[in-house]
């Protein structure tokens, strides 16, 4: 996923028709924006706060990779998505925890087990906080 430098967003429904709300990515030097149209804000967020959100999911995405390990089972049992792994690849410069996206096991013609993971931002799924809903009595 492409990381921007500069996230505009711009509500175009009822009561929040034309606010806009802009986030700023640090880790992207050149001027590169991106603009697009927030399909509805949920109750109490802000375009703001949808801006930095979809920033926060664009850097979480954009540091993927994808890692082949021996066996498909760790310490603790089978490799699962959603969980939250330590990574050291220098290789790959990538150092620190990442997300099991996803997990494609594999078993060769000798009888050996591979498991492929592909991680992603421990950010990349995270929700945006929506306003408590209060409890309709009929």
């Amino acid at each position: 996923m492409r990381r921007d430098s500069q996230t505009n967003l711009w509500a175009d429904a009822d009561a929040n028709a034309g606010t806009k709300g802009v986030a700023h990515d640090a880790g992207i030097r050149r001027y590169r924006p991106t603009a697009r149209m927030a399909d509805d804000l949920a109750d109490g967020i802000t375009a703001a706060q949808q801006a930095a959100w979809d920033a926060k999911i664009a850097k979480a995405k954009a540091e993927a990779v994808e890692v082949t390990v021996q066996g498909w089972r760790h310490a603790k049992g089978v490799w699962r998505p959603n969980m939250l792994v330590a990574v050291s690849a220098p290789s790959l410069l990538v150092e620190g925890d990442r997300l099991i996206a996803s997990v494609e096991d594999t078993l060769d013609a000798e009888g050996g087990t591979i498991a492929t993971l592909s991680l992603v931002g421990p950010g990349a799924f995270d929700l945006l906080a929506e306003k408590e809903q209060g409890v309709v009595k009929w």
